[in-house]
């Protein structure tokens, strides 16, 4: 008789073997999670893929429609060579008309400088001639000490006078 305690082998190994089948599902359904997220990473790599594809086509197709329009625009070495002609006859016009008026403002400036010159001068004559004279507050002392000065000869002479 076999106790409870006790376990056969038969039935150890197939408890051992359930388990092992119920890890082997287990493993074998997170693989196939696993597999499923990666696939779904992997089609929102090619979707993304697919789309940067798609931009550069479109970049690339407007590039050659730029690339058109700029040879379009592009024009003849004959009308190249009368453009610079033309730009190269005003630069030499504009030249021309800098030095005359830089030689103008020069006589201009000499002109001014002479007169200028002349005005300097006549105020130094002026302030010469000014610095000789009396300030009219110097006539109006000198004549209050003089009036002063006859004030005090009068008195001393009328003292001596009627003494």
């Amino acid at each position: 008789m076999v106790d409870r305690d006790e376990v056969t082998l038969k039935e150890y190994l197939e408890k051992r073997l359930s388990l092992l089948e119920q890890l082997v599902q287990q493993r074998l359904d997170a693989v196939d999670r696993i597999l499923e997220l990666e696939k779904s990473a992997l089609d929102h790599r090619l979707d993304n893929m697919n789309e940067v594809r798609g931009s550069l086509e479109d970049q690339a197709a407007a590039a050659k429609d730029t690339l058109q329009e700029l040879l379009e625009r592009l024009y003849s070495r004959n009308e190249h060579e009368a453009y610079q002609r033309m730009v190269q006859t005003q630069f030499e016009t504009l030249a021309t008309s800098a030095a005359q008026m830089k030689e103008q403002l020069r006589s201009e400036q000499t002109s001014y400088r002479e007169s200028v010159g002349l005005e300097l001068k006549s105020l130094e004559i002026s302030r010469a001639t000014l610095d000789g004279k009396a300030s009219q507050g110097q006539m109006n002392r000198a004549t209050l000490l003089a009036v002063i000065s006859l004030i005090m000869a009068f008195v001393a002479w009328a003292t001596r006078f009627f003494r």
